[in-house]
């Protein structure tokens, strides 16, 4: 059976997410992110379960490595092996690296290389139990809410307007978006 989700966040607000939890301001700039996001995020499918999984290990990746960070635009393959890891955990039959790498533009070898130091940094905790994400699922919703309304983009009735989320995402070709995304050394 084949299942399309509607995505409950915008890639706008997945990215200022990201960009926020990891340089640890809301204040930089997350456009390069977010057309990644839209990109992935369309292309893969992904259930919502994966998104918020994947947004907790940043969480956690931050929490026990407080000192990691890298240059502009090292959140698109941090957020890439994160979201890897979310697919592989939760899916039955998740994306492998080399199709990962195909959906991402990332190298193959440096995304294996970078899923074991994402591992090794979080100690291998990837359980999420219910207790914990159900409270971090009321976490990110509750942001995304307020972000949609800081942005303007729920109406009256409480969902987002198609209209205003509309946007044309810029196309970058597989084989050069590697060089937009500088790399990040977790270990």
């Amino acid at each position: 059976m084949i299942h399309t989700y509607i995505r409950p966040f915008s890639s706008k607000f997945v990215s200022s997410f990201v960009v926020n939890l990891w340089y640890g301001t809301a204040h930089a700039d997350s456009s390069m992110l977010e057309a990644f996001c839209d990109r992935v995020l369309s292309w893969c499918d992904n259930s919502p379960s994966n998104i918020y999984i994947a947004l907790k290990y940043l969480q956690r990746l931050k929490q026990l490595c407080p000192h990691l960070s890298g240059s502009k635009g090292s959140e698109v393959r941090i957020f890439s092996i994160a979201l890897l890891l979310a697919s592989k955990y939760l899916e039955d039959r998740p994306f492998n690296n080399r199709t990962w790498s195909v959906i991402t533009g990332l190298n193959s070898y440096e995304t294996g290389v970078m899923e074991r130091e994402f591992l090794a940094c979080i100690h291998y905790q990837l359980h999420v139990c219910e207790e914990e994400f159900r409270n971090w699922k009321h976490f990110i919703d509750t942001q995304n809410q307020h972000y949609q309304l800081i942005m303007g983009q729920i109406g009256l009735h409480g969902y987002m307007s198609p209209a205003r989320n509309f946007k044309v995402v810029p196309y970058i070709p597989l084989q050069q978006t590697a060089q937009y995304y500088p790399r990040v050394n977790l270990i």
